[in-house]
């Protein structure tokens, strides 16, 4: 074989490589989410077969993004698009409006809304703007319960199946292992052994679990000391008492049993005033509350100046994947939370 053949032998397999390697990117499945949480889900369910794009940052206020033409344009190339729903993301709608892609619009089998399903919170009674900002079908910020999060990633599942077919028992076996994650990571290895998840995520939601953990042995020690993961990690600051920014946390009070006395808003969406202000700090010293919590997108200053004139700690909450550093995926979040919330309560 001459040179010049080795040479053209070498370039034709060179170039067969990347023809291959274009190819099988092009073949990928274009998951295009609204928010940090929902793409960080999408990946570890998609794994290999997805490529996902994230329109919002995770230190973005999610009610509130700007539907920038590039947004649009990701939108228009989408295959399947993610979005919370429960009226979280109030700029979404302009989004699938300006894509021109019908694949994604509500209804068409590229759409998803993550929330489906999730048992919400605070549904109001009556609807009125007297009430600040509020959502008709709930509290929207579902993604701060871990177990939230596996119908979050069951729906984005159904919606891959829907548009990719040929991966369908790929993502029920990354769906599962996303699932059981879950569970070690909030219960711990040993009591998800002892006792059944779903048993588990039953008396969460009921205020029951750890009641029901205290009243069981097995070989001779309360259920309680087998509790690991992020709730044994949370189960010394139980019934700690917290000022928060904004309503976001009650899905998180549910699950960690923390509870929200009072909030620098008055109102969802309005700006404290003095007399308020004033009166969180009755409300403080009443109470006993010993942390002020806020997301990153809101001012620092109301919660820095509470802090500062009540002697209780200051601590930056992320809502959502990306919000500070090292809460690198929907798992790392979780893991940010719970320790700065148990660093924020020590004595």
């Amino acid at each position: 074989m001459t040179t010049m053949t080795k040479r053209s032998t070498l370039a034709a397999l060179l170039l067969a490589v990347i023809v291959a390697g274009v190819a099988s990117a092009a073949e990928k499945v274009r998951v295009v989410a609204t928010l940090t949480d929902l793409a960080s889900i999408a990946r570890f369910v998609g794994g290999d077969r997805v490529d996902v794009t994230c329109l919002s940052k995770g230190y973005e206020d999610p009610h509130y993004v700007l539907p920038t033409p590039s947004l649009i344009v990701e939108a228009n190339r989408a295959d399947l698009y993610v979005e919370m729903g429960l009226e979280l993301e109030i700029w979404s709608e302009r989004v699938l409006e300006g894509s021109r892609n019908p694949r994604i619009q509500v209804g068409a089998p590229g759409h998803v809304f993550a929330a489906e399903g999730v048992p919400t919170l605070e549904k109001p009674a009556v609807l009125t703007r007297a009430q600040g900002d509020i959502h008709p079908f709930g509290n929207p910020h579902v993604n701060l319960s871990p177990m939230n999060g596996k119908i979050l990633a069951a729906n984005i599942a159904a919606g891959l199946k829907r548009v990719d077919a040929a991966g369908s028992e790929e993502y029920d076996r990354n769906l599962k292992a996303f699932e059981d994650r879950v569970d070690r990571s909030l219960f711990g290895d040993e009591l998800v052994r002892l006792v059944k998840p779903e048993q588990l995520e039953r008396l969460v939601r009921a205020g029951k679990l750890h009641d029901y953990l205290e009243s069981k042995e097995y070989q001779g020690k309360k259920l309680a000391t087998r509790l690991g993961g992020w709730m044994g990690k949370m189960r010394g600051v139980r019934g700690a008492k917290l000022i928060a920014h904004h309503k976001n946390w009650v899905y998180f009070e549910r699950d960690f049993g923390v509870e929200v006395v009072g909030y620098i808003e008055p109102k969802p969406g309005l700006t404290p005033s003095p007399a308020h202000v004033s009166a969180l700090k009755d409300l403080i010293a009443k109470s006993g509350a010993r942390l002020v919590i806020h997301a990153p997108y809101y001012p620092a200053s109301y919660a820095q100046d509470l802090a500062a004139e009540t002697g209780i700690v200051e601590v930056t909450m992320p809502t959502l994947v990306g919000g500070v550093p090292g809460a690198d995926d929907t798992f790392a979040l979780f893991d940010v939370l719970t320790d700065r919330m148990v660093a924020g309560l020590k004595p």
